[in-house]
């Protein structure tokens, strides 16, 4: 994140590093999904902790937001949980950006419809980052 951990609203949690709170914060200014990120954080705190502190936060239903994210919001919900999942748990981006890749089989822009990268582009992870 483009910010500085002085400026901004306080951490309000021990268990979050400064960079994902940046981070919350940038994503809650930028992105109207996300806009109320900190203060859903504040308010669900035990589950939030929860999904941070998972394995596979990527594979976990996301506090909140998991009911928008699974009626894919209108092709856009892995797109979604790709961002928060990058902006809270940065060492898991890798694994959450193949799923994105393979769960893609199309991309609508413009009134067009495009072929998606889809599975044929990703292999398959074996490895895991620990």
């Amino acid at each position: 994140a483009a910010l500085d951990i002085n400026t901004v609203r306080g951490k309000p949690f021990s268990w979050m590093t400064d960079v994902s709170w940046l981070n919350c914060i940038m994503l809650s200014r930028e992105n109207s999904v996300f806009k109320q990120l900190p203060d859903e954080l504040l308010r669900n705190e035990d589950a939030w902790k929860s999904w941070y502190a998972e394995n596979e936060p990527e594979a976990m239903p996301v506090p909140h937001y998991e009911s928008r994210l699974s009626t894919d919001m209108g092709g856009g919900g892995a797109f979604f949980r790709m961002l928060l999942v990058r902006s809270l748990r940065e060492d898991r981006t890798i694994l959450c950006v193949n799923e994105f890749i393979r769960s893609t089989d199309a991309v609508e822009t413009g009134g067009a419809r495009l072929p998606g990268m889809g599975p044929r582009y990703v292999e398959a992870a074996t490895d895991t980052v620990e």
